[in-house]
């Protein structure tokens, strides 16, 4: 049951691809610019890290900039899905309070 107040999940949800420099780096600047047009595109929701497929090779300094990344671009304008999960149930649970915590 969602909390009062909550943002309803509908319409499109869009999906943004972490996009990474040349030296192998989270590229914040490139994702908020995806993740800005996708705002402005007109969908509903971002989904940052859902099932493009890099969530399972972040580390967490990774996961923590794409994390901050997509949720400042979003910049309260939609509501935020993250992806959190990891092989490991620590993991799990410390990239949910930390998504948590994010949005």
């Amino acid at each position: 049951m969602a909390e009062p107040g909550a943002p309803t999940i509908h319409g499109i949800i869009a999906y943004p691809v972490t996009h990474f420099t040349a030296e192998g780096v989270v590229d914040a600047r490139r994702l908020a610019a995806l993740v800005d047009r996708l705002v402005c595109s007109g969908v509903h929701a971002i989904a940052a890290l859902g099932s493009t497929g890099e969530l399972a090779y972040l580390d967490e300094a990774e996961f923590d900039t794409a994390v901050d990344t997509a949720v400042a671009a979003v910049s309260g304008r939609l509501p935020v899905v993250l992806g959190v999960s990891d092989v490991t149930t620590a993991k799990t649970i410390r990239r949910a309070l930390r998504a948590t915590c994010r949005c």
